[in-house]
Protein backbone atom coordinates (compact mmCIF):
# COMPACT_ATOMS: atom_id res chain seq x y z
CA UNK A 1 0.00 0.00 0.00
CA UNK A 2 3.15 2.91 0.49
CA UNK A 3 4.27 2.48 -2.92
CA UNK A 4 0.30 3.07 -3.84
CA UNK A 5 -0.11 6.14 -1.74
CA UNK A 6 3.61 7.79 -2.61
CA UNK A 7 2.17 7.18 -6.19
CA UNK A 8 -1.10 9.38 -5.28
CA UNK A 9 1.05 11.47 -3.72
CA UNK A 10 3.50 12.40 -6.80
CA UNK A 11 0.34 12.92 -9.19
CA UNK A 12 -1.75 15.07 -6.87
CA UNK A 13 1.13 17.23 -6.04
CA UNK A 14 1.70 17.64 -9.98
CA UNK A 15 -2.23 18.29 -10.68
CA UNK A 16 -1.46 21.28 -7.61
CA UNK A 17 1.38 22.67 -10.15
CA UNK A 18 0.37 21.53 -13.40
CA UNK A 19 -3.10 20.19 -13.54
CA UNK A 20 -7.04 20.86 -13.13
CA UNK A 21 -7.92 21.32 -9.40
CA UNK A 22 -11.28 20.03 -10.08
CA UNK A 23 -9.80 16.46 -10.38
CA UNK A 24 -8.33 17.01 -6.50
CA UNK A 25 -12.45 17.48 -5.74
CA UNK A 26 -12.39 13.71 -4.51
CA UNK A 27 -9.33 14.03 -1.84
CA UNK A 28 -10.82 16.00 0.43
CA UNK A 29 -7.52 16.95 2.59
CA UNK A 30 -6.89 19.14 -0.24
CA UNK A 31 -10.11 21.60 0.67
CA UNK A 32 -7.41 24.57 1.80
CA UNK A 33 -4.70 23.65 -1.12
CA UNK A 34 -7.34 24.06 -3.71
CA UNK A 35 -8.43 27.80 -2.03
CA UNK A 36 -4.55 28.94 -1.79
CA UNK A 37 -2.90 27.56 -5.26
CA UNK A 38 -4.86 29.49 -7.82
CA UNK A 39 -3.36 32.79 -6.19
CA UNK A 40 0.57 30.98 -5.92
CA UNK A 41 0.02 30.32 -10.11
CA UNK A 42 -1.34 33.24 -11.03
CA UNK A 43 1.70 34.63 -9.67
CA UNK A 44 4.09 32.24 -10.69
CA UNK A 45 2.26 30.91 -14.20
CA UNK A 46 5.53 28.84 -15.24
CA UNK A 47 5.43 26.90 -11.73
CA UNK A 48 6.91 23.42 -11.44
CA UNK A 49 7.56 21.00 -8.60
CA UNK A 50 10.83 18.11 -7.73
CA UNK A 51 9.80 15.78 -5.64
CA UNK A 52 13.27 14.79 -3.57
CA UNK A 53 11.80 12.25 -1.62
CA UNK A 54 8.98 10.43 -0.07
CA UNK A 55 8.63 8.04 3.24
CA UNK A 56 5.74 6.06 3.90
CA UNK A 57 4.29 4.59 7.09
CA UNK A 58 0.81 3.07 7.53
CA UNK A 59 -1.46 5.61 5.58
CA UNK A 60 0.88 8.37 6.08
CA UNK A 61 3.10 10.04 3.21
CA UNK A 62 5.82 12.14 4.17
CA UNK A 63 6.53 14.09 0.60
CA UNK A 64 9.72 16.52 0.17
CA UNK A 65 9.59 18.97 -2.82
CA UNK A 66 10.92 22.29 -3.90
CA UNK A 67 9.23 24.33 -6.37
CA UNK A 68 10.56 27.12 -8.67
CA UNK A 69 9.24 29.51 -11.00
CA UNK A 70 9.01 32.97 -12.22
CA UNK A 71 7.37 36.43 -10.42
CA UNK A 72 5.76 37.39 -12.73
CA UNK A 73 2.26 37.96 -11.85
CA UNK A 74 1.00 39.75 -8.58
CA UNK A 75 0.74 37.18 -5.52
CA UNK A 76 -0.55 38.03 -2.30
CA UNK A 77 -0.60 41.99 -3.30
CA UNK A 78 2.99 41.39 -3.77
CA UNK A 79 3.67 43.35 -7.32
CA UNK A 80 6.04 40.93 -10.31
CA UNK A 81 9.51 41.14 -9.44
CA UNK A 82 10.93 38.72 -12.19
CA UNK A 83 12.57 36.96 -9.98
CA UNK A 84 13.38 33.19 -10.41
CA UNK A 85 12.92 31.86 -7.29
CA UNK A 86 13.22 28.28 -5.15
CA UNK A 87 11.46 27.20 -1.75
CA UNK A 88 10.69 23.67 -0.39
CA UNK A 89 7.77 22.42 0.99
CA UNK A 90 7.22 19.49 3.39
CA UNK A 91 3.69 17.58 3.77
CA UNK A 92 2.53 14.98 5.41
CA UNK A 93 -0.90 12.83 4.26
CA UNK A 94 -2.76 10.54 5.07
CA UNK A 95 -4.45 8.65 2.66
CA UNK A 96 -7.55 6.37 3.11
CA UNK A 97 -8.88 4.03 0.30
CA UNK A 98 -7.22 5.54 -1.90
CA UNK A 99 -7.74 9.82 -1.17
CA UNK A 100 -6.21 12.14 0.71
CA UNK A 101 -8.21 12.79 3.67
CA UNK A 102 -5.71 14.97 5.70
CA UNK A 103 -2.64 17.30 3.83
CA UNK A 104 -0.52 19.37 6.25
CA UNK A 105 2.09 21.45 4.54
CA UNK A 106 4.97 23.51 5.81
CA UNK A 107 6.64 25.20 2.61
CA UNK A 108 9.22 27.57 2.35
CA UNK A 109 7.38 30.79 2.67
CA UNK A 110 10.24 32.92 4.72
CA UNK A 111 12.56 32.12 1.81
CA UNK A 112 10.45 32.99 -0.66
CA UNK A 113 9.71 36.63 0.95
CA UNK A 114 13.29 37.25 1.09
CA UNK A 115 13.86 36.31 -2.23
CA UNK A 116 11.41 38.24 -3.48
CA UNK A 117 12.58 41.21 -1.95
CA UNK A 118 9.64 41.57 0.87
CA UNK A 119 11.33 40.67 3.34
CA UNK A 120 15.02 41.44 4.37
CA UNK A 121 17.97 39.58 3.99
CA UNK A 122 19.31 36.68 6.36
CA UNK A 123 22.60 37.72 7.64
CA UNK A 124 24.38 36.01 5.09
CA UNK A 125 23.12 38.51 2.57
CA UNK A 126 21.29 36.77 0.65
CA UNK A 127 17.74 34.22 0.51
CA UNK A 128 18.75 30.60 2.12
CA UNK A 129 18.66 27.97 -0.75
Amino acid sequence: MSTENKDLLRRTTRIIVEGDLDDLAEHPGYYETRQRIPGLRAGFPDLKVTIERQMAEGDLVCTHAWFEGTHTGEWLGIAPTGRRVRFQNVSIDQVVDGKVVQHNAESGWLSLLMALGVLPLGQTGRPAE
